[in-house]
């Protein structure tokens, strides 16, 4: 019974050495085998040429949106559809339609994409009664042109010419009035020497008239420069030309309308009415009648 133990020390300490024969030959065939490379799986390849795909699309629909315009813009520039062939012109009194159309001739045939319309309308400043044009265009092969003209206020006369002319607002002649021709009833404008500060305060003089016509009864018809800021007026239905400095006749206006009558029912060989001093209305004799006559001492004539 004591050598038991033992035995089963012995036991636990026996080794069969087939037994490692056996376990070492699957570890030497794993050894010896080759080992294959490291590859991915099919899905994530996959999935990146999807991506590759998904950017070329992209880039294709960029190169169209940009190159579209462009391919657009070279053929309209180019194609003979849009060659200039129609110039329309709104009527106009003074600046003929004819004129118009030979000034813009040259410029027929050219792509209407091309016609500069600043271009267009330098080309019509040259006539003396164009205010403004405005051009526009209209496809496929229209041009269509809208003149202004200049207004006339007066008519000047004896300014070095002898030959009457327009005169526009700001004072600067616009064109001769043709012999012959009937000219509209604007006020004439008369001097020995008209210089540019004369005529501009005539023509504003001619305006403030215009504006307190009710009161004065009538349209101005002559202006007669006395100096560069002094004017003698006449108009319809008044009796008496007005002797007026620049700016001054409004302040006038009202007592000269009232008192005229009275002034004139009393006084005989008035030349004019002075209007130029302040808090006083000044009568001019007429040249040669010996002074103002009161209308008593007037002999009738029978």
């Amino acid at each position: 019974m004591t050598a038991l133990p033992a035995l089963q020390q012995d036991e636990r300490t026996l080794h069969d050495p087939a037994e490692d024969l056996v376990d070492a030959r699957p570890r030497r065939l794993l050894a010896e085998q080759p080992q294959a490379p490291y590859r991915r799986p099919p899905v994530v390849r996959r999935h990146r040429r999807r991506r590759m795909l998904s950017l070329l699309k992209i880039l294709g629909q960029a190169l169209v949106i940009v190159a579209l315009p462009t391919v657009a813009t070279a053929w309209a520039l180019t194609t003979p559809q849009f060659a200039l062939e129609k110039i329309s012109v709104a009527t106009s009194e003074r600046v003929p339609a004819a004129w118009v159309l030979a000034e813009l001739a040259p410029l027929e045939g050219r792509n209407l994409f091309r016609v500069s319309l600043k271009d267009a309308r330098s080309r019509l400043q040259g006539h003396p009664w164009l205010e403004s044009a405005s051009l526009r265009k209209r496809l496929p092969d229209t041009l269509e042109v809208a003149l202004v003209e200049k207004t006339p206020v007066a008519v000047l006369e004896g300014a070095g010419s002898t030959v009457p002319a327009f005169v526009d607002p700001q004072g600067e002649v616009i064109a001769p009035v043709e012999p012959g021709s009937e000219a509209p009833a604007l006020p004439r404008i008369r001097g020995s020497a008209l210089s540019a500060r004369a005529l501009a305060g005539a023509i504003a003089t001619a305006e403030e008239f215009e504006r307190l016509a009710s009161g004065w009864g009538g349209r101005l018809t002559r202006i007669e420069v006395l100096g560069p800021e002094d004017f003698q007026l006449e108009a319809e239905g008044l009796p008496l030309p007005l002797v007026v400095r620049r700016g001054s006749l409004e302040d006038k206006s009202a007592a000269a309308s009232r008192l005229l009558p009275e002034i004139l029912s009393r006084v005989k060989h008035v030349r004019a009415v002075d209007l130029r001093f302040a808090q006083r209305i000044v009568l001019q004799p007429e040249p040669g009648s010996g002074g103002l006559v009161p209308s008593s001492e007037v002999p009738s004539r029978g």
